[in-house]
């Protein structure tokens, strides 16, 4: 999936915003070059700037007046939505493989039983995927001892890919670890610099303008009242700055994981 202006980080918007109100905004190194003066005129003389611009500066000036360090209150890596996706995934996966091979006992007994064994150490329940997220993650931490017991059943039931039923746990403790430090992670944010809702909300309200405003401009290129490849280059730091973020996280989520399970 590319990149987009929802990779923005709440870092980015300040800077986002700038290029596009303020003509003599200065740009880091390593982002491309700012609309020139009379492409920037173009711009802010279309209808479409005239119903976005009073917005945009509106967030821009609610930003500024943020306190100290809330705009670096991003925490990096995946969200704790994202994170407990990738727990109940997992919770769901492997409650519906423990079910699986309970159908087939009668054909897979020796495996359906290995299966029985080290999956019912796991002890989901039907409701563990809607229950809080430090709920999730303390309740994986207190079943890996029971994993560490039933290791060799697991690791005896081979799901495919080379791997085993283990493999899969372990991906699941490793997921609810990360979700419950995430969490702290974010509590510890919020306790530095206030409730970051705030901040947040206004980085959902720039995200929308800026796209709004650019389906305009890309509008206005179609209909000939503004010159092609407008939009482009307009949007041109923002892209950059989406793509790094999106870049970074791809490659976060590509790493990998440290099971969760002790020495």
């Amino acid at each position: 999936m590319p990149a987009s202006l929802n990779d923005l980080h709440l870092a980015d918007v300040p800077l986002a915003l700038a290029v596009l109100l303020d003509p003599k905004a200065a740009l880091p190194a390593g982002l491309p070059p700012p609309l020139l003066p009379d492409q920037l005129g173009i711009l802010h003389a279309l209808a479409a700037w005239s119903a976005y611009a009073p917005g945009l500066q509106s967030v821009q000036q609610r930003l500024s007046a943020l306190p100290s360090g809330a705009l670096d209150a991003d925490v990096p890596g995946p969200t704790a939505g994202e994170l407990d996706r990738r727990h109940d995934t997992l919770v769901r996966g492997l409650s519906a493989l423990r079910q699986g091979y309970a159908h087939l006992a009668p054909w897979l007994p020796t495996t359906a039983a290995q299966a029985e064994a080290g999956l019912s150490a796991l002890d989901m329940a039907p409701g563990l995927t809607r229950t809080p997220y430090l709920d999730e993650s303390s309740h994986a931490a207190s079943r890996t001892q029971s994993v560490v017991a039933h290791a060799p059943a697991l690791s005896a039931v081979a799901v495919g890919d080379g791997q085993t039923l283990l493999t899969l746990v372990q991906e699941w403790l490793t997921a609810a670890a990360a979700l419950g430090q995430r969490v702290a992670a974010d509590a510890l944010a919020d306790a530095a610099v206030g409730s970051r809702a705030a901040a947040f909300a206004l980085r959902t309200e720039a995200v929308g303008l800026l796209g709004d405003l650019r389906a305009a401009v890309e509008a206005a290129e179609r209909y000939g009242t503004a010159p092609k490849g407008l939009a482009t280059l307009a949007f041109a730091v923002a892209d950059a700055l989406a793509t790094r973020r999106h870049v970074a996280k791809s490659a976060a989520a590509k790493a990998p994981s440290t099971s969760a399970l002790p020495a």
